[in-house]
């Protein structure tokens, strides 16, 4: 069986999953076998397990849920993956491991939460020559109206454009490689329905509506960007 078809699509917490990540793995070196990657926030474990099975890296993930990481750790069992992969409870703003360990980092969803944290210690655990492949909602415009901004703030998000990240990314030491904004309210959609079959939860509904009522505004950020190769 491919490491495409075990995917359990309602599980995976972000939207675009795995389309959006396939294109990022066009735009990037995913490291192999010997290689060290480490997802940041990495929810219950879908894509890590997909890129461990396809590339044979060894995979870290980290997340700031306990239940999340008991959930990865079961599927490792389960799924025979216990020996290329390991999961722990951290937080995104002090990882827990040495700086210049990783060949690359993902984070798929949850940087508005950790922003300028987090890439600092994304910088930090990568190697020299490293990737950083980033997946996160941004904003379409520069001119969003206060009241959207303020519903998709409710659990602390903060969202930028696409230029906006690409400038702060450069500033924190990283070289672009590849950045996309992806308008796909299908993907968005997509999430929703697979999710319902996970639970049909309040907040899930309200953050539908919200969607809903402000999508023109809001699209998937794509970056891939890369550690200086100088110590």
């Amino acid at each position: 069986m491919d490491s495409e078809d075990k995917i359990n699509y309602a599980e995976i917490l972000t939207p675009g999953g795995l389309p959006i990540l396939k294109e990022a793995e066009r735009h990037s070196t995913i490291p192999r076998k010997k290689g060290q990657l480490l997802s940041v926030a990495c929810g219950y474990g879908e894509l890590e397990f997909y890129l461990a099975e396809r590339y044979k890296c060894k995979v870290f993930g980290i997340d700031a849920d306990p239940n999340s990481i008991d959930v990865c750790l079961r599927k490792a069992a389960k799924r025979k993956l216990a020996g290329k992969t390991k999961f722990f409870v951290a937080d995104a703003k002090s990882i827990p491991f040495r700086q210049d360990t990783f060949d690359m980092v993902l984070c798929c969803g949850g940087l508005s939460i950790f922003y300028d944290a987090g890439i600092k210690e994304f910088y930090r655990v990568l190697a020299p020559g490293g990737q950083l492949i980033i997946i996160d909602t941004v904003w379409r415009s520069d001119q969003i109206p206060p009241e959207v901004v303020s519903l998709w703030s409710e659990k602390g998000n903060f969202f930028r454009t696409l230029k906006g990240n690409c400038k702060i990314f450069q500033n924190c030491g990283f070289e672009m490689r590849y950045c996309r904004d992806h308008y796909r309210p299908d993907w968005w959609e997509e999430y929703f329905q697979f999710r319902k079959l996970m639970d049909d939860l309040p907040d899930l509904r309200r953050e539908r509506n919200h969607y809903l009522a402000f999508q023109d505004f809001i699209g998937l950020g794509l970056f891939v960007l890369k550690k200086s190769d100088r110590t």
